[in-house]
């Protein structure tokens, strides 16, 4: 009875914390966690419009509960090259992909309603590949939405 609302598109106005059947998006203590689901892009960086749902409804936890995100993009290493000159040129083409997707998805946010002080994106590239998967590895294509401290505005 003390938690608040869980705002994920489920009965959002019964005051009442929820998850829609598990595939709902869910505010943890460090981040916003998609709970499995994917943002996708289309030819030129483009959101999908499956992604701006998603995002939309992101957006709106944002608002709802005053946070202040940072939205890391990830993109798996685009070569299986193994020449030190190759990888590093791919690095800085990855680096562009994921900034352009980032500016993308900030741009849709703002959009929602996220008032920009509460919001930044920034392209990580293929530099910090998750966890021990190959760098080249799919998993890699992610997006991340991390929690600033809360409550130090």
């Amino acid at each position: 009875p003390n938690d608040p609302e869980t705002v994920n598109g489920f009965e959002d106005e019964d005051g009442c914390p929820d998850v829609r059947g598990g595939n709902g998006i869910q505010e943890r203590a460090d981040r916003i966690d998609l709970e499995g689901q994917h943002v996708a892009f289309g030819p030129n960086n483009r959101l999908t419009s499956q992604s701006k749902q998603l995002l939309a409804t992101v957006a709106q936890l944002i608002v709802a509960h005053e946070l202040t995100i940072r939205v890391e993009v990830h993109v798996p290493l685009g070569t299986h090259a193994t020449s030190g000159r190759a990888i590093v040129a791919q690095h800085a083409r990855d680096k562009a992909t994921a900034r352009a997707r980032a500016a993308a998805i900030l741009d849709y946010l703002i959009a929602q309603g996220v008032p920009p002080p509460q919001i930044q994106a920034v392209g990580i590239g293929s530099e910090r590949p998750l966890g021990t998967s190959s760098p080249t590895d799919p998993i890699n294509d992610r997006v991340d939405f991390i929690k600033a401290l809360q409550g130090m505005r």
